[in-house]
C-alpha cells in the first residue's frame, strides 16, 4: 500500500532565511522521499497555482543540508520565480532567494512524506 503523510502545514510562508519547516517525521522514514508543494500569494494564500517538487530520500541522505531550487510560473505563463531552501533529514531550511521579486509570488503549504 502506498501511504503518503503530511510532514509538515502551517502558515503559508515565504521561507526566509531566517524561517524553517519542522518536519512531524524524519524522511529517512519515508518510503521514496518527499513533495514540496507551494501555490500562488496573492493578498495572502490562495488555493491554486499550485505547484510541486519531488526530493528522492537517497539524494537527501548523501547530501544533507543540500541546497534545491524550484522554478516556477503562473498559468499564463507570463510570470516566472523560484524558490531556493536547503533539505536535512527533519527540517527545510529557507533562503532570503524567495522573498525577491516575483518569487514573492509563491508561499510553502505542504510537505508530503510518499
Amino acid at each position: 500500500m502506498n501511504r503518503q503523510e503530511v510532514l509538515w502545514r502551517g502558515s503559508p510562508t515565504y521561507l526566509d532565511s531566517g524561517q524553517s519547516l519542522k518536519l512531524s517525521a524524519p524522511i529517512s522514514e519515508q518510503k521514496q522521499g518527499i513533495i514540496i508543494t507551494v501555490s500562488r500569494y496573492d493578498s495572502g494564500a490562495q488555493n491554486y497555482g499550485w505547484q510541486s517538487l519531488f526530493i528522492p530520500k537517497e539524494i537527501i541522505k548523501e547530501n544533507p543540508n543540500g541546497g534545491w531550487a524550484m522554478l516556477l510560473v503562473n498559468a499564463s505563463g507570463t510570470t516566472t520565480g523560484n524558490k531556493y531552501f536547503y533539505v536535512n533529514d527533519n527540517e527545510i531550511k529557507g533562503s532570503d532567494i524567495n522573498i525577491q521579486n516575483n518569487n514573492k509570488q509563491w508561499v510553502f503549504r505542504y510537505v508530503i512524506g510518499i
